[in-house]
């Protein structure tokens, strides 16, 4: 992003940024084009491009608030349940599905899904590492704090802990904007009939979680 667009209110930035990230959402990465952009956006093509030199620019500051997004928003106001490490990950899950916090940014869940796409290999390098290295420090930072709070074995391992469910609680957040993976995981779980509900779903994530810490 250039200097005149740091100039801008803060706000002003990031309803740009979050108007941007609704076109890239909807249309992807490729499909995404500057007219809509500003459009969507409610500015001038030459406004936009004296705030960014091209699409990928306008990419790459989307990428960079959704990392403070997920740091500040979403992990940032996470709170840690003393009763048990699953009744904290259940607060999370129940955060995602039910509360305005999600959909209000729901876009940028949209993009995180995308950018996990070979298409998007280009980006991995400058982004990736940040996204991960938040989840990965929190979820850690969560097992290690219920490890010294005698709820979880001493001898589990720390990092396959919370990589197994900060895998998981990707794979939700998939279903929740993704029909692919809302299947996917439905036929998993269940074979025949309807679809699972949304309690459903929590329930088996935390079994699973369940069976993998005790």
């Amino acid at each position: 992003m250039n200097s005149t667009f740091l100039k801008l209110d803060k706000s002003r930035q990031n309803e740009i940024l979050d108007a941007a990230a609704i076109v890239f959402a909807n249309n992807g990465y490729h499909g995404a084009n500057i007219p809509e952009i500003c459009s969507q956006a409610g500015v001038s093509v030459g406004a936009l491009y004296k705030y960014f030199n091209n699409k990928e620019a306008v990419f790459i500051a989307i990428l960079k608030r959704m990392g403070d997004l997920l740091a500040n928003e979403f992990y940032g106001k996470i709170q840690i349940n003393e009763n048990s490490i699953l009744t904290t990950i259940e607060d999370i899950l129940r955060s995602m599905t039910f509360t305005s916090e999600f959909n209000k940014y729901r876009q940028y869940f949209i993009l995180y899904l995308d950018i996990g796409s070979y298409s998007l290999n280009g980006f991995a390098e400058s982004i990736t590492r940040r996204f991960e290295n938040i989840g990965r420090e929190f979820y850690q930072n969560m097992v290690e704090h219920f490890k010294k709070a005698g709820q979880l074995r001493q001898n589990i391992a720390t990092e396959h802990a919370a990589y197994f469910i900060d895998s998981y609680m990707t794979l939700y957040a998939y279903t929740l904007v993704s029909k692919h993976h809302l299947i996917r995981f439905d036929r998993f779980f269940k074979n025949y009939g309807d679809s699972l509900s949304t309690e459903q779903r929590i329930k088996i994530i935390l079994d699973s979680i369940r069976m993998i810490l005790k």
